[in-house]
């Protein structure tokens, strides 16, 4: 188990059921509906694309945090508000047992698997996997590095899976656009856990690895993370469309990253458009250096399914760094350039295809909050 941070809030009003174009404070909540277009595979190579979720499930609370959290990365800090009481969690439908739901490999179990997104302040789009309810707050999986603030506005949501993001039966994969079959000519999918790629295909009845299948698991309810991507591997000579429905998001999508030196984790973004790797924001969180060493590096899924690397290689006092925590006063510009070859700067227009996400490789051990900002207008 992650290490967990509670985190307590007080709700301000009671449970807000939670409609297609239902608007909160602090999100814009609309009903959208994203498409992805995947390459089809040529010369007997698969088409792929990593593809980021801009798109969340609706909230079922909005709240206010009425208590602090310091930045902390420990399993003891604890905060009481008696405003998250056994009336919101009735409404909530009494999740009390939610800890059970929240495992390494994070699976779920009946489609209840809660996150909390943060929705204004230094942390918004930062979202933390729920662990376990109780009339104190909320504990969530994980520290943070920036502080919570006081009047900082929040939503609990329930998190994707498999079966609710694309289907869990074939008229929905059908509208999905994905294919099914045999691992070997269906789409798969791919998540990123621990730094190991794990596919999963529709068999045309269920979802199950395209290896190490255990008997008696629903794989419909393998977690897809909000703030992480999909890898989508398309196995038909016919380019592909997948269109993911949920609420549309605003803001920048955040992530705290924890591990070990030289993890890779996948980073989604909030674009529907192309965008440039300038236009992410992403060299106001990246640790930089003018030594590609030092640096986080940022890789990019070509078309051609090869990975590239970029650094942002300036020096770290005239770039603003801050400890790779998001300064969002900085006016200081991006300075990016491919692992291999170029002058700082000379992969600022680098295009980032719409609906994709990025691969981030942390350099050090220290946690690195990253986020990724909306190329479009609000």
């Amino acid at each position: 188990m992650k290490n967990q941070a509670s985190f307590v809030f007080a709700m301000v009003a009671a449970a807000i059921l939670a409609g297609p174009s239902a608007s909160r404070a602090g999100v814009g909540e609309a009903s959208a509906l994203f498409p992805v277009t995947i390459p089809a595979k040529t010369s007997g190579v698969a088409g792929v694309k990593f593809v980021g979720i801009p798109v969340a499930r609706p909230s079922i609370y909005e709240g206010l945090v009425t208590t602090t959290v310091p930045a902390n990365s420990n399993s003891s800090t604890v905060f009481s508000d008696s405003g998250f009481d056994a009336s919101a969690l009735a409404a909530l439908g009494n999740p009390v047992a939610s800890t059970a739901r929240v495992t390494d490999n994070n699976f779920a179990t009946e489609d209840n698997q809660y996150v909390l997104e943060i929705t204004s302040g230094a942390n918004i789009g930062l979202t933390k996997i729920i662990s376990s309810f109780s009339t104190g707050g909320v504990t969530v999986v994980g520290g943070f590095a920036l502080p919570v603030e006081l009047g900082t506005k929040y939503v609990i949501r329930k998190d994707w899976t498999l079966g609710t993001l694309f289907g869990n039966n074939a008229a929905a994969i059908a509208a999905s656009g994905l294919s099914g079959g045999l691992a070997s000519s269906a789409d798969n999918i791919g998540l990123v856990r621990s730094g190991v790629l794990e596919l999963y295909y529709w068999t045309g009845s269920a979802w199950k690895p395209t290896r190490n299948v255990v008997t008696g698991i629903d794989y419909s309810q393998v977690r897809v993370p909000l703030s992480g991507g999909i890898y989508v591997k398309r196995n038909k000579t016919t380019d592909a469309t997948l269109y993911l429905t949920g609420i549309y998001r605003p803001t920048r999508l955040q992530a705290l990253l924890e591990g070990a030196d030289n993890a890779v984790f996948a980073v989604s973004t909030p674009n529907f458009k192309d965008t440039t790797l300038a236009e992410t924001g992403l060299h106001r969180y990246v640790k930089t250096s003018t030594l590609i060493s030092a640096c986080d590096e940022v890789r990019v899924l070509t078309s051609a399914g090869t990975v590239q690397s970029y650094v942002n290689s300036a020096s770290p006092s005239a770039n603003g760094y801050t400890g790779g925590f998001w300064n969002g006063s900085t006016t200081n510009a991006p300075s990016w350039k491919s692992t291999r070859s170029g002058a700082a700067g000379s992969a600022n227009n680098l295009v980032i295809p719409a609906g994709s996400a990025v691969l981030i490789k942390k350099e050090g051990a220290g946690a690195r909050q990253l986020g990724i900002d909306p190329a479009y207008t609000q």
